[in-house]
């Protein structure tokens, strides 16, 4: 997924770069919720102590990445895959730091209940704005809210329950919706289509 992802950019990064966008590896996702134990247990979450990793992304100094785009100054919304390690299930994720809003694109919307999706998602939306607040203020005017952020669950999207291609499913899904395709070319890929699109 890694690897998707900075061939993603390589491929489509002056498009994004244009309208603020940026696609990051999905270490962000993973980082963010291997600390939110950490990250609710502290009383002052204002102080709270960021991996060094983590960091580095609203910095924009992500690996083969230029130039170094800063969230916020320079994007607007940040595109990533995320691993929900029990069920061995990829989604991509648009993170919208203006709308403070998460849109979820999910290939089996069947295998993960609602309950469960929140769990998954609520340390990223509770853990950004905090990031945000901590690693953007040199150039914000005022500090940025730290209130969660919400998420919907896209329901308009191709569906993949046989192959065991929810990541590339995942990619393509943030690769159309950052190229503004019509929402009709979203829910016709099919299974087929991930051969080219893993050859990119």
């Amino acid at each position: 997924m890694e690897m998707m992802a900075l061939l993603m950019w390589h491929k489509n990064g002056e498009h994004m770069k244009r309208n603020r966008y940026v696609v990051v590896d999905p270490r962000l996702t993973f980082l963010l919720s291997s600390c939110a134990t950490a990250f609710r247990s502290c009383r002052k979450p204002d102080t709270f102590k960021w991996n060094k990793l983590l960091t580095r992304f609203p910095k924009g100094e992500c690996l083969n990445r230029e130039p170094q785009l800063h969230w916020i100054r320079d994007v607007d919304v940040i595109f990533v895959p995320m691993n929900w390690k029990d069920e061995k299930h990829w989604v991509g994720l648009a993170i919208c730091l203006q709308h403070r809003a998460i849109e979820i694109m999910d290939p089996l919307h069947s295998l993960t209940r609602e309950s469960v999706v929140r769990s998954r998602i609520l340390p990223i939306m509770e853990m950004i704005p905090y990031l945000v607040r901590a690693t953007c203020k040199d150039y914000l005017d005022k500090p940025y809210p730290v209130t969660p952020f919400t998420y919907i669950r896209n329901q308009r999207l191709a569906q993949n329950p046989t192959t065991g291609d929810c990541g590339p499913y995942a990619m393509k899904f943030i690769e159309l919706y950052m190229l503004n395709t019509p929402v009709e070319d979203r829910f016709s890929i099919e299974e087929d289509d991930m051969y080219n699109f893993r050859k990119g």
